[in-house]
């Protein structure tokens, strides 16, 4: 939920601040970037963790109420004079949600049998969505209506709640990583060593016109006159439910399409409506079709990241869960935190005609990479 407000929520505020599109991308870039690195440390989460209270329990409760502090502390700070101080507590947070993503990926690949992968990830990212509503819908109404302190407060509160189930939660014993050395740089070296290139190219690009999408929709709905309450409605609750529904009938399809075609046939299917999506600014259409069309993209996004997270668990190995899938998400977040970046570049630099071609190629291209995978996986099987 915090993750998103500040992709969404904090992104709304500075533009009300009149801070420039690519200042912005910039900001959100840096914020983002624990994320695209936090494979550095996973071998930590994956080596080290108390038995007796559950391995990764250990780690996720500290996070938890380490959190809520840092946002706690946030909620009192002055926005306009402490603006760069709010930036770096945000960075901080952002680094501690994201060891925590560590620890939650890695008790998903244990708890879950191979066969229950996808539904699992319609799952996870059905509730990762549902973060994203009220982190980016929810708190930004709230924002809107009683200012700085009280929403952050509110994603302070929020954000405790999962101790709710986790503390009772009784965490079954995992296998041991296998590795040597203090800090485990085995499992990151035999996991590149292990793995093709082809889907780590793809694992950057996959999501890329997406992203590129996503991060520029509060300032193109801002510039159509959107207050932020009606920003935080479209994106958050409509584009939000449109892709938790996205979720979980992609998780569905895919039992019956397979992972590679499903990433395959949802691939395909974005590439036209996030062109379209794109062209908002350009053509002169009512806001429900604005709205409409990101609802359709969001689904569509919803699709394509349960095909792809599923196959990043059938990627992971069993004696260094969160490793392994730490650091194909980190790939995909390093994906996430360049087109963040260029989004705001290049539509200031080039406008949008220029992202709807550049997003485009990006899909077209990560089609050609799933095909290519697919080829390669089958002559190997046949081998």
């Amino acid at each position: 939920m915090p993750v998103s407000f500040i992709k969404t929520g904090f992104q709304t505020y500075l533009k009300n601040q009149d801070i420039d599109s690519d200042g912005i991308s910039g900001l959100l870039g840096l914020m983002l970037l624990p994320w695209a690195l936090k494979f550095l440390w996973a071998p930590l989460i994956d080596r080290y963790g108390s038995s007796r209270y559950g391995h990764r329990k250990s780690w996720l409760i500290p996070l938890q109420l380490g959190g809520a502090l840092v946002l706690g502390l946030i909620a009192f700070m002055d926005i306009e004079s402490q603006l760069s101080q709010i930036v770096v507590l945000f960075l901080f947070y952002s680094f501690l949600c994201a060891t925590q993503d560590i620890a939650v990926d890695g008790l998903a690949v244990i708890a879950l049998s191979k066969k229950q992968h996808g539904l699992g990830n319609s799952m996870q990212m059905g509730g990762y969505y549902l973060g994203e509503l009220l982190g980016g819908a929810v708190i930004l109404i709230v924002l809107d209506q009683f200012g700085w302190t009280i929403s952050i407060l509110t994603l302070a509160l929020l954000y405790l709640i999962p101790l709710i189930v986790l503390l009772p939660y009784k965490e079954s014993r995992s296998p041991a990583s296998s590795a040597q050395s203090f800090y485990g740089m085995e499992e990151i070296k035999s996991y590149f060593k292990g793995e093709q290139v082809i889907w780590i190219l793809l694992l950057v690009l996959y999501m890329g016109n997406q992203v590129l999408a996503r991060t520029l929709l509060p300032s193109l709905l801002k510039e159509r006159s959107f207050s932020d309450t009606e920003v935080g409605f479209t994106i958050g609750v409509f584009g939000n439910s449109a892709s938790i529904v996205g979720a979980m009938v992609g998780g569905f399809l895919m039992e019956y399409l397979g992972r590679k075609r499903s990433l395959l046939v949802y691939g395909l299917i974005k590439i036209p409506i996030f062109f379209l999506l794109l062209m908002v600014p350009m053509l002169q259409i009512s806001d429900v079709l604005v709205i409409g069309g990101i609802m359709l993209n969001d689904l569509m996004a919803g699709c394509a990241a349960v095909a792809l997270f599923t196959v990043m668990m059938d990627k992971s190995r069993l004696s260094s869960p969160g490793t392994d899938f730490t650091i194909q998400q980190s790939i995909n977040a390093i994906g996430v935190v360049i087109f963040v970046v260029l989004s705001g570049i290049i539509q200031r630099q080039f406008g949008y005609p220029a992202v709807v071609f550049i997003a485009s190629f990006i899909g077209v291209l990560s089609l050609f990479l799933i095909w290519k995978l697919r080829m390669e996986e089958t002559h190997r099987d046949h081998d």
